[in-house]
């Protein structure tokens, strides 16, 4: 099963996806390498040039997989939560396991909920009050950017006490969606690994 950008369990298969991946690349190449001076009885040979040009991909996969792997989704039972806050109103959108990058950096969002004219964030990356605070500025001032870039005017939430947020979302007043719910989402799939 594909792995779907912004929903519950992205990274568990991507990170399987790219373990695979580096696994049977190496082999690959490897196989080729073997294969190549077996048959010609040199280094410098076609399968040679095609098993280090299979090295490229590898290499880039290597270093998403270190990129995920610094980071963890939420539990089952807080996404389940979360989903069900949102059963009755179907004006929300709920996204998680998202890894957002650009040249400033990258942020993770383990869940999110996205409306009409606002997203409200949940992220864990803090470890103390002070870095805590840094962390959801960061966050924060992130988001902005990426939405601002694009003349999206919404409203940014950010938490790191998972209770707030579930509080947050439940008070939540929800407005009718139009486009801009649609531009935050696609800007939030842009930005992500």
């Amino acid at each position: 099963m594909k792995a779907i950008k912004a929903s519950y369990g992205y990274l568990k298969k991507r990170k399987k996806s790219y373990l695979l991946s580096i696994v049977l690349g190496m082999i690959l190449s490897i196989a080729l390498f073997m294969i190549g001076f077996l048959i010609f009885e040199t280094q410098g040979n076609v399968l040679t040039v095609i098993s280090i040009l299979i090295l490229f991909p590898v290499s880039l996969w290597v270093v998403r997989l270190i990129i995920f792997m610094r980071y963890k989704s939420i539990t089952r039972e807080d996404y389940e939560t979360v989903e069900k806050l949102l059963e009755t109103n179907k004006k929300s959108e709920v996204i998680a396991d998202l890894i957002l990058t650009n040249n400033t950096g990258i942020q993770f969002i383990p869940v999110g909920i996205v409306n009409e004219n606002s997203i409200i964030v949940y992220t864990y990356t803090m470890k103390n009050n002070q870095n805590e605070q840094e962390g959801i500025k960061k966050v924060t001032d992130y988001l902005s950017t990426v939405f601002e870039h694009k003349g999206i005017k919404v409203n940014i939430t950010v938490y790191s006490d998972f209770e707030a947020f579930v509080d947050k979302v439940n008070r939540n007043k929800e407005k009718p969606l139009s486009k801009t719910h649609e531009k935050v989402i696609k800007q939030l799939l842009i930005h992500s690994m």
